[in-house]
């Protein structure tokens, strides 16, 4: 970071006015927030201290918060603190066991676009978003 000078005139008029000069170091305004306050929200940038990371999805959920890698910035790294839950690992491993892939053509909403969403659908709750369905 570098320091910036400017120079300006304070006052009115050739003997009222006065040269200054300022050097000061422009800072942004930021906030800091536990893993916990961001979950759900998303980020221009952020910046992950891992020094504090102790529970499992912590690391995930506060990587997962900027909108862009090249704007997720880690400090403190630590592969050991990346934890995941059994019951994640079971959940992972049962959905790819019963995986479903999508047929080999794809129906486009119009000639125009070759854009298409694709969905992955948790079937063991399906019946909880039924009208997010019906809505897609």
């Amino acid at each position: 970071m570098k320091r910036v000078e400017i120079q300006f005139t304070i006052g009115r008029g050739h003997r009222n006015s006065i040269r200054a000069t300022r050097k000061q170091f422009p800072l942004t305004l930021a906030w800091g927030f536990t893993v916990h306050k961001v979950q759900g929200k998303t980020l221009d940038s952020i910046v992950v201290d891992m020094s504090d990371v102790y529970m499992e999805g912590q690391a995930y959920v506060a990587f997962s918060r900027v909108k862009c890698l090249s704007c997720l910035y880690i400090r403190n790294f630590n592969p050991k603190c990346i934890k995941v839950s059994k019951d994640v690992e079971e959940e992972m491993l049962r959905l790819q066991k019963n995986l479903v892939l999508l047929p080999d053509r794809v129906r486009f909403i119009d000639n125009e676009t070759t854009d298409f969403k694709i969905v992955f659908l948790n079937v063991r709750s399906y019946t909880a978003h039924i009208k997010d369905l019906q809505q897609d």
